[in-house]
């Protein structure tokens, strides 16, 4: 199981047009019946806007590419700290604008470089299922 919560920081270049954005998502990987869970602490930058829509639309594409990093320590003693840098290139995903919030959705597509001290080598990642991972939220304006 992964339980975890994000936060992030959108500053508009052009106003619902196009951002750059600040995220850190924090989770718990677990079985529940070990006593020794990772932490894992995903930093990231990107570059984003939105396709055919303006900014009054309530629905809309958008897209962003960035990069960014994920902190992964044990619970086990003497394991350390690992860093897995990525590039997220191809990120697209739907969002729900109103007035002062708006709900999202986005599909991620990381590659990891395989730099360093890593635990995911180099490649695209996906889930055991196939498709890239999806992120969704909710998200204030002001």
């Amino acid at each position: 199981a992964v339980l975890g919560f994000g936060v992030a920081q959108r500053y508009y270049l052009k106003p619902d047009a196009s951002y750059v954005a600040a995220e850190l998502y924090n989770y718990a990987q677990t079985n529940f019946s070990d006593s020794h869970p990772l932490f894992h602490h995903d930093l990231r930058l990107l570059y984003g806007g939105y396709l055919f829509t303006g900014p009054d639309e309530v629905f809309r594409l958008g897209w962003s590419s960035g990069a960014g990093v994920i902190l992964t320590w044990f619970t086990i003693p003497g394991q350390g700290l690992y860093g897995d840098w990525y590039l997220n290139l191809i990120n697209a995903g739907v969002e729900l604008n109103f007035r002062h919030y708006l709900l999202y959705a986005r599909s991620e597509g990381k590659y990891t470089l395989g730099l360093g001290r890593n635990l995911l080598g180099r490649g695209w990642k996906s889930t055991s299922l196939g498709p890239p991972p999806l992120t969704m939220g909710f998200m204030w304006k002001w």
